[in-house]
């Protein structure tokens, strides 16, 4: 007999069952559930195991596991003669054999949902990133103002530059009276 582990088992969260749904994809219509990932594991292992040995004993042919069935790697398929044309010209603006467009095809779209999933989750972080520069900066302002501006200057920041909210920038002519001994310096 196969070995059990050697079977092809998906656990996923069924909103609809509000319960994990456990599946074997060598036999399709077995399913189990339970109220953890492990539950639902470990129901569908005593039922594929109870299934295992019903087939064995009526001489029924057992499905191979996916993970140990030899592969060719090649499949027959058959497509509209429009979709082959437009594959061949695809290919042709590729400098790529047809194979080669099509098993492209199918490992992009194979792994789709997961660049996307990707794609979200490193927008998401840039965004939590670039609000958190956001409050760095207006932080590093605050504290500038009140420990660097005099308290009359502080009063009044609009006498400083808004460029990029650096304070460091002065607006042309806004510097501080005390801070110049010679005001003829400024106008030069």
């Amino acid at each position: 007999m196969v070995d059990l582990d050697k079977y092809t088992i998906r656990v996923e969260w069924s909103e609809e069952d509000e319960s994990y749904i456990a599946r074997c994809l060598e036999f399709p219509s077995l399913g189990s559930h339970g109220p953890s990932r492990l539950a639902a594991l470990s129901e569908m292992e005593t039922l594929l195991s109870s299934t295992l040995d019903w087939m064995e004993e009526e001489g029924e042919r057992i499905p191979e596991p996916f993970g140990i069935r030899s592969y060719k790697g090649n499949i027959s398929l058959r497509i509209p003669p429009e979709t082959h044309k437009e594959l061949t010209i695809l290919a042709a603006e590729k400098n790529i054999s047809l194979n080669q467009m099509i098993t492209s095809i199918i490992e992009r779209n194979m792994y789709y949902d997961q660049i996307n999933q990707l794609k979200s989750d490193f927008s998401s972080k840039l965004d939590r990133l670039t609000d958190e520069l956001d409050m760095l900066r207006t932080l590093s302002s605050e504290l500038f103002y009140k420990q660097f501006v005099s308290t009359s200057d502080y009063a009044n920041p609009q006498s400083y530059a808004d460029v990029n909210t650096d304070p460091l920038v002065y607006k042309a002519g806004s510097l501080p009276e005390e801070t110049c001994e010679d005001k003829n310096t400024l106008s030069a």
